[in-house]
């Protein structure tokens, strides 16, 4: 991971294998980073952030919300084996935990 930060403006740039996660928060910026990068390297932007190694990423921009859950990635493990039928238990992050 990338973290730089000039006056106001931070940048997180995540890197896993050929997956690429811009994070910014001046939209201005952030376009003008994927255009310099698209111009170095082949990208293709797939826009929004919606699965990333197993887990599903919500955005709700009207609540300032960002959810995380691997909902989908612990079904595929208990599929594999043969565990569907196990009862489901949430623990759910402390929300006072800032990330």
């Amino acid at each position: 991971m990338y973290v730089a930060q000039v006056g106001d403006v931070k940048f997180f740039i995540m890197v896993y294998v050929d997956d690429l996660i811009l994070v910014c928060n001046d939209q201005n910026k952030l376009l003008q980073i994927k255009e310099e990068l698209s111009q170095k390297f082949e990208m293709k932007d797939l826009e929004e952030l919606h699965f990333f190694l197993g887990m599903e990423v919500e955005r709700n921009c009207d609540e300032q919300l960002l959810r995380i859950n691997q909902i989908k990635y612990l079904k595929e493990i208990l599929k594999r084996f043969r565990m569907e039928e196990c009862k489901p238990i949430r623990v759910p992050l402390d929300p006072k935990v800032k990330l």
